[in-house]
């Protein structure tokens, strides 16, 4: 008996299966093509097996959960896919990718304002670990403006001369 399956990508961008509510990473592939797959809650033993696109069944796959169901799993889905969009492309604004991917994912109405919310500040803050930190004393100012490569549109290499008082 085959059984739909669903993909997600995790925070870190690696495929995740998800099977009622339950998040499975990926173990291993053996050389018949056939995936195994593992509970991402270190302490349940639950895996599932995936030949292709279709989940298989036989007497070692074992379905029996030590936690409960996630309930988050629309939040995470959504959440991954805007802070990879807003790293991505800096310009646009996380209010208008945000709202891009609540219309693209089909249960965007279980979401609360809470998690909108949420996926915002996460949004904010993977597109702030982008910039590079503000230098803090005048030395740090100094050492990142001398290692700095200025060019002219002549592609002429200009020295920057820096009167260092400390």
């Amino acid at each position: 008996m085959d059984l739909i399956i669903d993909y997600m990508l995790s925070e870190k961008g690696k495929i995740l299966l998800v099977h009622n509510n339950y998040k499975f990473y990926k173990k291993h592939t053996a050389k018949t093509n056939i995936c195994t797959w593992m509970c991402v809650n270190n302490k349940c033993r639950a895996k599932c097996y995936t030949d292709s696109e279709k989940l298989v069944e036989n007497k070692n796959t074992c379905f029996v959960h030590t936690h409960e169901e996630e309930t988050t799993l629309n939040r995470q889905k959504i959440n991954n896919s805007c802070k990879r969009k807003a790293v991505n492309s800096v310009v646009e604004k996380p209010s208008k990718i945000i709202r891009r991917e609540l219309t693209q994912h089909e249960n965007e109405g279980n979401l609360l304002m809470f998690d909108v919310k949420l996926i915002s500040r996460n949004v904010q803050n993977a597109r702030a670990s982008c910039f590079l930190k503000i230098p803090k004393s005048r030395k740090e100012v100094h050492n990142t403006l001398s290692s700095i490569n200025v060019e002219t549109n002549r592609v002429e290499v200009k020295i920057l001369f820096l009167i260092m008082t400390v």
